[in-house]
């Protein structure tokens, strides 16, 4: 069985078309055995831990920072 592409036709019939990849659809039908081999794929995220730690310190560093200077400008007024 091919992959289809599943639409809304009219009286709110479910209509199949085949599945073109240079014309994706937004609702597509697949086979059990698709649903099978990408629900046991193995998606890891790697998120690099140094990156996440740098990006995460400066955006703290510029909120209190910020912050900060909205202070001193409330004083200033």
């Amino acid at each position: 069985m091919k992959t289809l592409c599943a639409n809304i036709g009219t009286n709110n019939y479910l209509v199949a078309s085949v599945f073109d990849p240079e014309n994706p659809c937004p609702n597509i039908l697949i086979t059990y055995e698709e649903y099978i081999s990408l629900n046991t794929s193995n998606l890891i995220f790697d998120i690099d831990s140094n990156l996440f730690a740098t990006f995460g310190g400066y955006l703290l560093l510029s909120f209190i920072g910020g912050h900060v200077l909205g202070r001193i400008v409330k004083k200033l007024k």
